[in-house]
């Protein structure tokens, strides 16, 4: 709960060697609100993911996301 919680506060997921020994991940949320349709994460070796790398990295992340998001967006109906 915790974790969740710092993942909300900081506006990203964080993973250092928990899924993998060796391995980090970020991920951001793919939506707008509570409306979530998935995630984007980028992983690499834990050496090359630190705190500037990852402030490189989040704004990519981020519009990455939200060029997802169109695929989702309702399209308006044709005439």
């Amino acid at each position: 709960q915790a974790e969740l919680e710092a993942t909300r506060t900081r506006g990203y997921g964080l993973s250092m060697q928990e899924a993998e020994e060796g391995v980090a991940a970020i991920a951001v949320t793919v939506g707008q609100g509570d409306g979530v349709v998935g995630t984007i994460s980028v992983a690499a070796p834990v050496a090359r993911l630190g705190d500037e790398r990852i402030a490189e990295i989040l704004p990519m992340l981020r519009e990455a996301a939200a060029s997802m998001l169109l695929a989702w967006r309702p399209q308006p109906a044709k005439a």
